[in-house]
């Protein structure tokens, strides 16, 4: 860490000391006056980035040009990211204005549901920003010992699609809670795990990973899946062919704005995307479905990687 930060959280430090040595209340702040220095000093630094760690509820300091690089890194891979010379999402709004209006005149949302799903006048372009991953061993960093790899985060707060995202999920989430080997949390899981007969002598607890998921579900086998599911679940109040379209334009037009640059995600989906974490779910049970259907039989329950792809629900997202 630079020498001034250094010094600007030891004065910090030795400051605070001193106020509880003499007993002193702060009955309006529960930080100093040198601590509310520091704090302003450092939100004026430039060439620093503060941030949260990918996982746990630690502040990672890095440098911007380590930040930025991490980032161009990644948006370097052609089979993820290309950069546009302009942004889509003032056509991809008029594409979703149409969208919604059909859905309207289908007779599947009221007047007032037709003006929230409808892009917004003034459209905030997508942001991308990374988490850093700290938890990794450091020697496998990016640059080892000195840039973590990042976690990449689509912001969608604010863009054409934001609102219709919820409204995709409004009815995806409920054809993952169907599937049998859902786990809505710890909890659920512990239940599930007491229903398991233990005395087996053959039983083992298997988990899995699925490495940078989101971004490697190609977007076509991803379609089918959601099709597939809504075929094997029907509901004539659920207007299938509108929902296929708007997920196809909000996975297929996912532009966003990093370092004065647009860019193009051109596999798979976003962390950031609402409906991300339904849409990942039910891309893993038809994998899931297709390899027991071909073995023939199936465990109690698949293992706690579900509880971990629905975590995923609660990505922190920047306005």
């Amino acid at each position: 860490m630079e020498q001034s930060i250094r010094d600007v959280f030891w004065e910090a430090k030795l400051d605070r000391k001193q106020a509880l040595s003499s007993h002193r209340c702060f009955s309006s702040c529960n930080i100093t006056g040198a601590e509310k220095s520091a704090l302003s000093s450092l939100k004026k630094r430039s060439d620093w980035v503060f941030n949260k760690a990918d996982k746990g509820n630690n502040i990672v300091i890095q440098k911007r040009c380590d930040y930025i690089w991490e980032s161009v890194r990644q948006l370097s891979n052609p089979a993820y990211y290309v950069k546009l010379d302009e942004p889509l999402y003032p056509s991809t709004a008029l594409c979703i204005h149409r969208l919604v209006n059909e859905l309207k005149t289908g007779g599947f949302i009221t007047e007032r549901e037709m003006q929230f799903l409808r892009p917004p006048e003034c459209i905030k372009p997508r942001q991308l920003y990374t988490l850093p991953k700290i938890h990794k061993a450091p020697e496998e960093w990016s640059i080892p010992f000195r840039i973590p790899p990042g976690r990449p985060i689509i912001s969608d707060i604010g863009s054409e699609s934001y609102n219709v995202a919820k409204f995709i999920d409004h009815f995806l989430k409920p054809l993952v809670f169907q599937q049998p080997s859902f786990i809505k949390d710890s909890f659920h899981f512990l239940e599930k795990l007491n229903l398991v007969n233990n005395n087996t002598p053959n039983t083992f607890l298997v988990t899995c990973d699925v490495v940078s998921m989101y971004t490697n579900i190609d977007n076509s086998d991803g379609l089918k899946t959601v099709s597939h599911f809504f075929q094997s679940h029907p509901d004539p109040k659920r207007p299938d062919s509108l929902l296929l379209q708007l997920l196809e334009v909000s996975l297929k037009n996912n532009d966003f704005f990093f370092n004065g640059e647009f860019w193009l995600q051109v596999s798979g989906t976003a962390m950031g995307k609402v409906f991300a974490p339904s849409y990942a779910n039910l891309f893993m049970a038809k994998i899931e479905k297709d390899f027991f259907n071909e073995l023939g039989s199936r465990p109690p329950f698949m293992s706690a990687s579900w509880m971990t792809f629905s975590s995923f629900g609660m990505t922190r997202e920047r306005a």
